[in-house]
């Protein structure tokens, strides 16, 4: 048994970083894949396999850290985009 996820405590590493309205309108919507993908007894690593993010700015704006998160927050919503 698969044991369920806070997504509360999977967005905290966002909470900490300055500006991130627009972040979290991105983590509203993929929180809205991930968990109506379940709703539909799919894999939500099926349902994002054609998703992408750029993250784009200029130096020193957060794009590594805002990327490093949005990695974290997958693994701990247990979203695994590898195809073995």
């Amino acid at each position: 048994m698969q044991n369920e996820v806070d997504i509360e405590q999977a967005r905290d590493p966002f909470s900490q970083l300055y500006n991130m309205d627009h972040i979290q309108d991105v983590l509203d919507e993929l929180e809205a894949t991930i968990m109506q993908a379940k709703e539909d007894g799919k894999e939500a690593a099926d349902v994002l396999a054609d998703s992408h993010m750029v993250f784009v700015g200029p130096p020193g704006t957060g794009k590594t850290t805002v990327a490093n998160k949005f990695g974290r927050l997958l693994k701990d919503l247990k979203v695994s985009l590898l195809r073995v």
